[in-house]
C-alpha cells in the first residue's frame, strides 16, 4: 500500500509543503512519517514555491505542521506545531487535496 506523508507551512493563504510517498505493510502498526525536519527542508521549497515571495522568511516564521500515516487505526494525522490553533475546514481540505487523502 502506498501512503503519502509530508510537512507543511500555513503562509498567509498559501500553503508551501512537501509529500514523500511511501510504499508500507499494511500488516505492521506503525507510525510513519516524512524523513526530513522543517528547518532540512524550507529553504528550498520556500525558494521553488509561490515564486519564492516567502523565503526570506525563517522556517519557523509561520506556522506549521505534518502530515503523519499511522497504520495501527489507518488513518492520517494531521498535527500543528502550535497545538492552540485550530485548522478551519477549507484550510483542512486544501492540506486533505494536496496529500491526497481521502
Amino acid at each position: 500500500m502506498k501512503i503519502k506523508v509530508g510537512v507543511f507551512w500555513l503562509c498567509n493563504f498559501d500553503i508551501v509543503y512537501d509529500v514523500e510517498e511511501l510504499e508500507i505493510d499494511e500488516n505492521k502498526k506503525e507510525l510513519y512519517f516524512y524523513s526530513f525536519k522543517h528547518r532540512e527542508v524550507w529553504k528550498k521549497l520556500s525558494e521553488n514555491q509561490f515564486n519564492g515571495k516567502y523565503s526570506k522568511f525563517p522556517y519557523d516564521f509561520f506556522l506549521r505542521g505534518r502530515v503523519y500515516y499511522n497504520s495501527a487505526i489507518k488513518e492520517y494525522l494531521v498535527v500543528m506545531n502550535d497545538t492552540s490553533k485550530h485548522l478551519t475546514k477549507n484550510i483542512l481540505d486544501k492540506i486533505y487535496n494536496l496529500f491526497e487523502i481521502k
